[in-house]
């Protein structure tokens, strides 16, 4: 079963979704969600992309989508999903001109990544993708 969370980052005026499922189950889902013509290459791009196993990160316009293969536990778990979140921070942080730098210590970097590691590690705001969405 299938399940989602997508909250907004204000600051950067950009939503993310953390999904929970297979490759093929969130492509199904994101045909569903994001149904403006602006999304086509975002879309397409997901689709010619190969699966990146257990978790992978597309982003594109103002989304970004995380996907887990289910909710992090393990140790192994967690650094992958931070593996994947770091992905959500870099283009987050390059979309707004935010750059790294090796004279500072990237405090907008840092903190974005702990902020979500925190919103997909709640397991509150989880919905149920609809079985139809899933289903090839």
């Amino acid at each position: 079963m299938a399940k989602v969370k997508t909250f907004e980052c204000e600051i950067y005026k950009k939503d993310i979704s953390i999904f929970l499922g297979t490759y093929d189950q969130m492509l199904t889902w994101a045909k569903e969600e994001f149904t403006n013509p602006a999304y086509a290459e975002f879309l397409k791009s997901m689709e010619e992309s190969a699966p990146g196993g257990e978790a992978d990160c597309h982003y594109d316009r103002g989304s970004c989508i995380v996907r887990l293969e289910k909710y992090p536990k393990s140790n192994g778990e967690i650094a992958c999903m931070n593996h994947e979140l770091l992905h959500a921070v870099m283009f987050i942080m390059n979309s707004c001109g935010v750059c790294y730098s090796e004279q500072s210590n990237n405090e907008a970097f840092t903190y974005l990544l702990e902020w979500l590691t925190k919103k997909t590690l709640e397991k509150e705001g989880y919905e149920i993708v609809e079985d139809k969405l899933c289903r090839k």
